[in-house]
């Protein structure tokens, strides 16, 4: 019987072995950039994430350029780096 967190864990080896989507991965970077651009229409957006930015060390007004510069290849090594089975944990509800 397969569990759920097996199944997690298929599809998590499944998606960082596959190779991207040149064009998905494309359409979904400038899909963010566009989200991000129409949130600068609004100083309250500019106000909560500057802070949020500024206390994590980062630089809101970078993020364009960054995301910009943002390659599948990038994106795959994060994918690889931030999924790592070791650090894989679960846990489970039991009724009493």
């Amino acid at each position: 019987m397969i569990t759920l967190i097996d199944r997690l864990q298929q599809m998590i080896n499944a998606f960082k072995n596959e190779p991207i989507n040149e064009a998905a991965f494309e359409r979904a970077r400038k899909k963010r950039i566009g989200t991000i651009l129409r949130a600068f229409n609004s100083l309250e957006f500019i106000a909560n994430q500057f802070t949020r930015y500024r206390f994590n060390q980062m630089d809101l007004f970078r993020l364009i350029p960054v995301l910009e510069s943002l390659t599948t290849q990038d994106f795959t090594e994060t994918l690889r780096e931030h999924f790592d089975e070791k650090g894989l944990t679960s846990c489970a509800i039991q009724k009493k």
